[in-house]
């Protein structure tokens, strides 16, 4: 079978990603692919509300048949909907009845990988002692606190997301650069090229975080205090014995400040370490190439664009899912610059600003002069717009040699 046109259609899930390909046929039913299926910003329960009318839209434009499942990686806005709980009111049950017969995952998740695999990973005591940490420090500046809270909860283990993933599709995939994804079994006719994860050469750096998390509490009182009033600052030191000028109350806020900028550093690096493990998928289908970087980041994309063949891919890309919506480390310099510009390409970002980053310390997601990039050099699809809109999701349809049609809701 031959493909004749394929469509992506992007749905509104907050602070998520949520998409389904489409392949169509002439004389075969269309095969559908859901990539990612997840969301955070949300309480649970309205992350259901959420979901749940997206799942049944899923169900109802794929006629109760999905074909497979990719699974980037294991954050919580790339898998929490998954779960299927509670029973077949969750969003998880619907997309569980629609029987994928292929799960595809990074080799990351691979049951069988030993513990001490040349691998980033994440682990549960890792994003519990960030939680812990934020609350033991009740003067954290409260847009550091909120960045920290969100990182760590979407770094959380997701293990009944993760199990759920296990027991769908007759078969799964666990892949790394190079290897075959599985999908062009269920798709035939189209290309897909596995160019992301690399495997990593160093050892998982997130398993040894919790040991540089054990950072006393600050403070400038109590039995652990950095300095007291009954003790010299500095010991065997000339002291001033007139008028005390010491900032105290600046001190302590800035040695507050210091201490919540370590912990956002070390959550940072933990949550690069999984966004890294994203499978990013170069697939060709009715003479069209879509990219699906997941939330890799730059370090992911200096090794796949060292990689052979890669950077000339990556030139004919006719789509663009925007990477890890749309911060900067998603959409690196050196992956642009290999990208199609000046409305050759349809750019896809499913985001939600105010969820990580602060715009006053340009760390902002999605990052302003990104956006500003994406709407000047492409044709830009953006999910605040669907919000502002009211719609449920918003598909292109591309074929060859025709435009780009945006369909109908």
């Amino acid at each position: 079978m031959k493909p004749i046109a394929v469509t992506v259609r992007m749905y509104d899930v907050g602070f998520g990603d949520c998409f389904l390909l489409t392949v169509h046929y002439r004389r075969a039913q269309a095969r559908h692919v859901l990539i990612d299926f997840g969301t955070t910003a949300h309480p649970r329960e309205r992350e259901f509300e959420l979901l749940m009318p997206i799942a049944e839209d899923i169900a109802t434009r794929t006629a109760g048949k999905l074909h497979a499942i990719v699974a980037t990686h294991r954050h919580r806005d790339h898998i929490g909907g998954f779960v299927p709980f509670p029973a077949r009111k969750a969003p998880g049950a619907v997309i569980a009845r629609l029987e994928p017969e292929l799960v595809v995952q990074p080799w990351t998740e691979d049951p069988a990988v030993p513990e001490d695999a040349l691998s980033p990973a994440a682990t549960r005591r890792t994003a519990q002692a960030l939680l812990q940490l934020v609350d033991q420090q009740a003067e954290m500046h409260p847009l550091v606190r909120q960045e920290i809270m969100a990182l760590a909860q979407r770094n959380l283990p997701n293990r009944q997301a993760i199990a759920q993933l296990a027991k769908l599709g007759e078969a799964r995939r666990y892949v790394r650069a190079g290897q075959r994804s599985g999908l062009e079994v269920v798709l035939p006719g189209v290309k897909v090229a596995v160019l992301g994860p690399v495997a990593s050469r160093r050892r998982r750096r997130a398993g040894k975080l919790p040991a540089l998390l054990a950072i006393p509490e600050p403070g400038l009182r109590g039995t652990n205090a950095l300095w007291r009033p009954d003790q010299p600052l500095f010991p065997g030191h000339a002291e001033w014995r007139g008028v005390a000028t010491l900032p105290t109350r600046w001190l302590r806020n800035r040695i507050h400040d210091l201490h919540a900028e370590q912990i956002l550093s070390l959550t940072r690096a933990f949550d690069a370490d999984i966004n890294n493990t994203s499978v990013v998928l170069l697939i060709e289908a009715a003479g069209q190439r879509l990219l699906f970087p997941g939330d890799a980041e730059e370090e992911s994309w200096t090794a796949m664009l060292g990689r052979k063949g890669v950077p000339e891919k990556l030139g004919g890309v006719h789509l663009y899912k925007v990477g890890h919506h749309g911060s900067a480390n998603g959409t690196p310099d050196a992956l642009w610059q290999r990208l199609p510009r000046h409305g050759g390409m349809i750019s896809m970002l499913s985001t939600q600003l105010g969820v990580h980053g602060q715009v006053e310390r340009g760390t902002e997601v999605p990052r302003q002069s990104l956006v500003e990039l994406l709407a000047q050099e492409s044709q830009l699809f953006d999910t605040r717009t669907l919000r502002r809109c009211r719609e449920l999701s918003v598909a292109v349809e591309l074929a060859p040699g025709a435009p780009p049609r945006t369909l109908e809701q």
